[in-house]
């Protein structure tokens, strides 16, 4: 069961991983294909744990929907600020 810090921590690692993915996906310096596949797979897949915030959400003692809503919708966000961080036109 997650309690409210980890919940937290849960927060900032998914919207930390969704800026660093949208960074790495439009730097040029890293647009070599081992390069995303290292960063954004390995690295930016294996630190995001979406798999726990959808557990949390449906699992937990009590289940938040909106919670989730609201993380996924931040994520997405958080990535647009990562893209536009890595140069994005």
């Amino acid at each position: 069961m997650l309690t409210l810090p980890q919940a937290g921590w849960l927060w900032v690692v998914n919207i930390t991983g969704a800026a660093f993915l949208g960074f790495v996906q439009v730097r040029s310096s890293l647009a070599r294909p081992e390069w995303q596949k290292l960063l954004a797979t390995g690295f930016a897949g294996g630190f995001t744990t979406l798999s726990s915030l959808i557990t949390f959400g449906l699992l937990g003692n009590d289940p938040n929907l909106i919670s989730v809503a609201v993380q996924m919708a931040f994520g997405i966000l958080f990535y647009a600020v990562g893209r536009q961080l890595g140069g994005a036109k």
